[in-house]
């Protein structure tokens, strides 16, 4: 999976674990309770679709057991989404109907496997595509439910196959994400301002587990420091950058990088015994940019002052 989509799923995964956790919260508000397992499926489906996304670029055929351990995971997640659509129109036999467990499906013979994942199949595509989307079933979901069954029936892909598999995985998986984001952030966020005066604590939670952590965060900036006069490098400056711990030293080269440096504005001061002090204010560092400075810094002849020496006086008798 791509850096970026991996970072959002992140995200996703951790703010439904979050709400998870805080299920007494929201336990009585239908509408967010159903938007939150329709997350829970999209994540499945995203995990589902990255599995076989990683094994089908290797160009390696999954085993038996494998390829049974997906058509479990991704008929069992449609499967429950399937039953809280059911609840929410009042069909019992729906209900019993989707009532499908990994153990049974796993452990079920092929051919038994394969007809209860394609009655679950068949059950998504005979509602209408607006009455599940609320619950997570969209065309992507459906798409990896039905890529999975065949994934399984078959035994091998040959090159050809493996090539349309790995464009068809990685254009769904694009779709997976942008739909779970949506869940997340123009519904579930959205509802969750419910909560924010009763509980200002979980909703801040929400929105903090919400956000994407992009693992560049940080800057870096290298800097090459010489003697202004005679323009040879400066060993031993020492550099620091203000309202941070960061600080680094030039080498023999009169080279130093600092890394990790927040996003924003710093003030940069560099110093050394016999050089005046040099400041560069305002440096923009921004993140996952490096900031390359060369510096001059000017001598400064400094005066010993004149210590007098005095003469011992005699002592007196």
């Amino acid at each position: 999976m791509k850096r970026i989509l991996k970072e959002q799923v992140d995200a996703m995964n951790a703010f439904e674990n979050f709400c998870s956790e805080n299920s007494e919260i929201w336990s009585s508000t239908t509408a967010f309770g159903i938007a939150l397992t329709a997350l829970r499926l999209k994540i499945n489906s995203i995990y589902s679709t990255e599995s076989r996304q990683e094994e089908n670029n290797k160009g390696v055929t999954h085993t038996k057991a494998e390829k049974k351990a997906e058509l479990a995971n991704s008929t069992v997640a449609v499967s429950n989404a399937m039953q809280a659509y059911a609840l929410s129109i009042n069909d019992q036999v729906l209900f019993n109907q989707m009532g499908v467990t990994y153990s049974k499906i796993y452990y079920l013979k092929n051919e038994t496997a394969i007809s209860a994942a394609e009655l679950v199949l068949e059950k998504v595509q005979s509602f209408p595509a607006e009455e599940l989307e609320p619950f997570g079933i969209t065309d992507a979901v459906k798409d990896t439910l039905a890529s999975v069954i065949e994934n399984y029936k078959s035994v091998a892909s040959s090159t050809r196959n493996v090539i349309v598999e790995r464009m068809v995985l990685t254009s769904n998986l694009d779709k997976l994400v942008k739909e779970g984001n949506v869940i997340m952030r123009k519904n579930l966020l959205k509802q969750g301002r419910q909560f924010k005066a009763a509980y200002p604590d979980f909703y801040a939670g929400m929105v903090a587990n919400a956000k994407v952590i992009n693992k560049n965060t940080h800057a870096k900036m290298r800097l090459t420091v010489r003697d202004e006069s005679t323009k040879q490098p400066l060993a031993g400056v020492l550099i620091e950058i203000s309202e941070t711990p960061l600080q680094g030293m030039t080498d023999m080269q009169g080279k130093c990088t600092i890394t990790n440096v927040g996003e924003g504005k710093h003030e940069v001061v560099l110093k050394k015994t016999n050089y005046a002090v040099y400041t560069i204010e305002d440096v923009d560092f921004k993140r996952g940019k490096a900031v390359n400075v060369t510096v001059f810094m000017q001598s400064v002849v400094t005066e010993q002052p004149l210590v007098p020496v005095r003469q011992n006086e005699e002592e007196q008798i």
